[in-house]
């Protein structure tokens, strides 16, 4: 696993923090330039398309927009929180701290931080479902995870061929 600090050189490493704001309406009101780099390497569309929409449009399955929902109601009665996740792409294992505080007018100020990554051995795509059935996992939004039958794995740990899995997503135990 690498670690990441300031003075990284290598292109693997580069990352601008991603630091987004939403108001009290969970609105996104304001995205920094680190958003756009970010999408640039996922090959998303640019940070013009959601200023002004939900925070909540972009996160996937019910009980992760109640944990955001209960994450953004703590910080605007405490005024911080931090929480450690995880943010892959299909080739890297991102290892992620967000740091949240409250702004101004019930505003949430967001920072994300790359902690370190690592690259995988393989590709792993990801597929949302809208349902869950036989063949789909449920992936934890925190740690990326996924959920087989009654375990939760790494999804480096199973064998699928292909390195493709449809998921829904939900939070694990952990």
């Amino acid at each position: 696993m690498e670690n990441i600090n300031s003075t990284s050189t290598s292109a693997d490493a580069e990352y601008h923090p991603v630091i987004y704001s939403i108001d009290s309406d969970n609105l996104i009101v304001e995205v920094n330039t680190g958003w756009d780099h970010f999408l640039l390497q996922n090959n998303d569309a640019d940070s013009t398309a959601v200023v002004g929409r939900s925070i909540l449009d972009f996160i996937s399955g019910k009980v992760t927009k109640q944990f955001w929902i209960k994450q953004f109601n703590l910080v605007r009665e405490r005024g911080t929180a931090s929480i450690e996740y995880r943010c892959d792409a299909p080739d890297l294992k991102r290892w992620m701290r967000m740091n949240l505080r409250l702004l101004d007018d019930n505003r949430v100020q967001i920072t994300n931080e790359l902690l370190a990554y690592e690259k995988r051995t393989r590709p792993i795509h990801f597929l949302p479902a809208s349902q869950r059935g036989r063949q789909t996992a449920i992936r934890c939004s925190l740690c990326n995870k996924l959920k087989s039958t009654e375990s939760w794995f790494e999804p480096d740990e199973l064998h699928d061929q292909t390195g493709t899995f449809h998921v829904t997503y939900g939070i694990c135990p952990d």
